[in-house]
């Protein structure tokens, strides 16, 4: 089992209704900060779990200091700034003649996001160094509106600065350097990046790596499905990697948990020095993400049948265009449930979710878990209806999965296999009289996996299994 983390936690909420009254008024919001508006959907219910049959609503939000009132059942609230809170209270009458209340609070947090990140070309003809801004800003009124680079020596002296975009700087020897760009958004956004910077003098420039990373937190806390991908560009190619640690020599690396990643870099110029370099992938909770967005879902009718102790998020997956599914364990009383939640999610990135449930016994109780997920860039191609599909038996599989390639002729390629949040995790060569294959996913962790291939025609031909 795996070992829980405490930063997970949760927060427990029970609504208790009157003796008299058969029902409850509950809502649940969902907050876009990019529009500035949050979405209030009626979630109300009958006690006794029976078809409840509202007819009349009445919202009162108290916001920036005025009220507000609607009468519809599921109202836009139209805000202005954050952060903030929003006040909202819901009041409905059945045509029963029962009427009840619920009140919560919303919390307007500030989306603002951005991140400092460049990268440089070395002119052989000079030696300098041209140093490009490829920042990232979260939405597109989100404008960078002034850049500070610094460059250090080894001993931490500032050599140089530039309020320029895009600089070119000069080093005066060979020597590890350090650059930091501090980049400023109109929205008062501030990020800054640092990188080291290897030069060799003059006479071997043909040495000098420039190294780029495309790195992919873990998906949820103690989850190991981070990965780094390294593009490596000038020297000599090709190049060798030597993952310290791990054993590994390819440019990425896939199921990594949290941690730091270090790799020496070597070019086939023997005489040039191996460079090496760090990369750090984080959880979710991270300070260094940003949380972007709460998702909520709908309140999961469901009993456990034993005493909570613990909780925590076992895996999630994409289910659909802008759709995660999420799988929370609860674990009590030598007791294991699983707990499928769909979310609807507007940005990648780290965000907080959070799960209600409510089991009928009695007393009507209402129980809200909160966590933190990190949503990578996934592929999407499995919902692409036009393309072939694989036949995959046996599915669910434990041990092989066989392929039946049907009557399409792969070309010579290679079949790949992605997790839930598009991370390679398999690949192997395909020839032209390819008609089916057994592959070993014993290995997998369990949860849905995506396949991939091309045939002769550049046709995309995929499939889906659970293991």
């Amino acid at each position: 089992m795996k070992k829980l983390l405490p930063i997970l936690f949760f927060v427990v909420m029970t609504t208790n209704a009157f003796s008299q009254q058969n029902c409850q008024a509950y809502f649940s919001s969902i907050y876009n900060p990019a529009t500035t508006t949050i979405n209030l959907q009626d979630s109300s219910y009958n006690i006794d779990s029976t078809q409840i049959n509202v007819t009349s609503w009445l919202w009162t939000v108290q916001y920036d200091g005025f009220s507000y009132t609607y009468n519809i059942q599921n109202p836009v609230i139209q805000f202005n700034y954050y952060p903030g809170t929003v006040d909202v209270c819901l009041t409905i009458n059945t045509i029963n003649g029962c009427s009840s209340i619920f009140c919560d609070t919303i919390n307007l947090f500030n989306p603002s996001s951005c991140n400092a990140l460049f990268y440089y070309l070395i002119d052989s003809s000079t030696n300098n160094y041209n140093f490009i801004d490829s920042s990232y800003t979260f939405y597109p009124f989100n404008n960078t509106i002034s850049w500070l680079w610094i460059v250090y020596d080894n001993n931490s002296n500032i050599l140089a600065t530039s309020n320029i975009q895009n600089p070119t700087f000069s080093f005066p020897g060979s020597g590890i350097y350090q650059v930091c760009l501090t980049i400023t958004t109109d929205s008062g956004c501030q990020s800054t990046n640092c990188d080291y910077v290897y030069v060799q003098d003059s006479n071997s420039s043909y040495c000098q790596l420039n190294i780029s990373a495309n790195i992919g937190h873990v998906s949820f806390p103690g989850g190991s499905d981070g990965y780094i991908e390294l593009t490596v560009t000038g020297g000599t190619p090709p190049y060798t990697y030597n993952w310290m640690n791990l054993g590994l020599n390819t440019p990425t690396i896939y199921n990594l948990s949290s941690g730091v990643y270090t790799v020496s870099i070597a070019s086939a110029d023997t005489t040039c020095p191996a460079v090496t370099f760090t990369a750090q992938i984080v959880e979710p909770y991270d300070s260094t993400n940003i949380i972007i967005d709460t998702l909520y879902t709908n309140v999961i009718d469901t009993c456990f049948g034993n005493v909570v102790d613990s909780f925590y998020i076992d895996s999630l997956y994409i289910s659909g265009s802008n759709i995660i599914t999420v799988v929370w364990l609860f674990v009590g009383d030598s007791a294991n449930t699983l707990v499928y939640a769909t979310y609807n999610y507007t940005f990648t990135g780290a965000q907080i979710v959070v799960l209600s449930v409510n089991c009928d016994s009695g007393q009507k109780e209402l129980t809200t878990y909160m966590g933190y997920i990190y949503i990578n860039q996934t592929l999407g191609f499995e919902n692409n209806s036009q393309q072939q599909k694989l036949n995959l038996y046996p599915n669910p599989v434990s041990d092989w999965l066989n392929i039946d390639f049907g009557d399409f002729m792969p070309a010579q390629s290679i079949i790949r296999i992605y997790s839930g949040s598009g991370q390679e995790v398999f690949n192997t060569s395909l020839t032209e009289e390819t008609r089916n294959i057994a592959i070993d996913v014993s290995h997998l962790k369990t949860g849905i996996y995506f396949i991939r291939t091309m045939d002769t025609k550049n046709n995309i031909i995929t499939g889906k299994f659970i293991r």
